[in-house]
């Protein structure tokens, strides 16, 4: 009996890359047992129950059925996504999850829309404030054709986690969305805040349902709303981050998915679509 035993980091985003990596493989074993490292949710998120219940719900959304066998296993360390990857000789995949993530309340607009994510991971905030007035002058453009949706949390709350990275390489752009584009163009569908609030199962779905449908999505830095976004909508992103998975999967270009470290192929991009 082929039996794959691993346990597997506990991030949205890591778990969409998990499930993307595994699922082409899955028919070689007979069982893949998986346990989520909840020592991290300990370390960062302290016991929380509404962190333990999300998690409890992408098991169950992800890794229900055979073979996949959600259990609690001892005496094997840790891997990440890519050592997964490379430990196991599985290929990278850009997730493909719309079938899973998109549930919901499509938007009732006559017109079509684009969609902007508010938090952003592994962009430095001076990096990003250098380039900011070329990029809020295409949103601007954008938006006398677009409605602008923006998903995602007003306020990143700065859990032990996010205080390890600090709040020059997470945090978000609510107010500079709001200050910068005026609010006759904005479709605003954000939630109050996150990082120590955990979000449910139910917001992130009916999130993804709206990217899936918008004309695009945009995306700065990555994480949990970029792994959303590239598993259900066409994205356009730009990142300065060196993670290894991505690093991989974006060394090229997808129909679906235009992820770039070059700040004008972005903008350039971007302007495609006015």
């Amino acid at each position: 009996m082929s039996i794959l035993e691993l346990i597997v980091p506990v991030g949205l985003g890591d778990l969409i890359h998990i499930k993307a990596m595994l699922d082409p493989i899955k028919s070689n074993y007979n069982q893949i047992k998986l346990s989520f490292h909840k020592d991290l949710v300990r370390v960062f998120h302290g016991d929380n129950p509404e962190y333990y219940k999300i998690l409890d719900e992408f098991g169950e959304l992800f890794f229900s059925e055979p073979p996949y066998l959600l259990t609690t296993l001892s005496g094997i360390q840790l891997t990440s996504p890519m050592q997964i990857a490379t430990n196991n000789r599985i290929m990278l995949h850009k997730p493909n999850l719309k079938h899973l993530l998109c549930k919901g309340n499509p938007l009732q607009l006559t017109d079509e829309y684009i969609v902007l994510t508010t938090k952003v991971r592994y962009l430095s905030r001076a990096s990003f404030n250098e380039k900011a007035h070329s990029f809020w002058q295409t949103i601007n453009l954008l938006s006398q054709k677009y409605k602008i949706v923006i998903l995602g949390e007003r306020v990143v709350e700065m859990n032990q986690e996010y205080i390890y990275h600090t709040a020059e390489y997470i945090y978000g752009i609510y107010d500079d969305i709001i200050h910068n584009i005026p609010s006759s163009k904005l479709i605003d569908l954000t939630i109050p805040a996150l990082g120590i609030n955990s979000s449910n199962l139910q917001q992130i779905q009916q999130d993804c349902l709206i990217m899936k449908n918008a004309k695009a999505v945009i995306t700065l830095g990555v994480g949990g709303n970029f792994s959303m976004a590239t598993a259900v909508a066409n994205t356009i992103g730009y990142r300065e981050d060196q993670h290894d998975i991505f690093e991989v999967i974006y060394n090229r270009n997808y129909p679906d998915a235009f992820i770039t470290k070059n700040w004008p192929a972005f903008i350039n991009t971007l302007n495609k679509y006015l």
